[in-house]
């Protein structure tokens, strides 16, 4: 949770891509619009950066430990369920702030009533 409560933080307070990616990690390679980092946050195996003209669009990140959806619930307190048929997935939605959207990502089907004994480790922060 505290590699999660740092990410967080960090996205709230960038104000440069450039600053921010600074603050994410070091580049590893890119693949087209797709820039993949190495870590400088413990407990973060993976960070993918999607950049459309010089713009970020979305950051996915893998941890290393899994956060449970009741302390996701009590982080935010809001949020929607969706399921990605395309991927297998249920997606727990979250809004930050009026520019950012937490994504919590999660293989297989779950409802309302299976969701709060779940864990996730993959996350999308998208930005508007």
């Amino acid at each position: 949770m505290r590699a999660f409560q740092k990410l967080i933080e960090i996205l709230l307070n960038y104000f440069s891509d450039e600053k921010l990616i600074e603050h994410l990690g070091k580049l590893k390679k890119q693949i087209g619009s797709i820039l993949i980092l190495e870590s400088a946050i413990d407990g973060i195996s993976g960070i993918g950066i999607v950049k459309d003209n010089k713009k970020i669009l979305s950051i996915s990140v893998v941890f290393n430990s899994t956060i449970s959806f009741d302390e996701l619930k009590n982080l935010f307190l809001e949020y929607s369920i969706s399921y990605n048929h395309y991927d297998e997935k249920t997606i727990l939605s979250f809004q930050l702030d009026n520019k950012l959207i937490v994504l919590a990502k999660k293989d297989g089907f779950f409802d309302e009533n299976e969701i709060n004994k779940q864990f996730f480790s993959e996350f999308e922060f998208t930005f508007k």
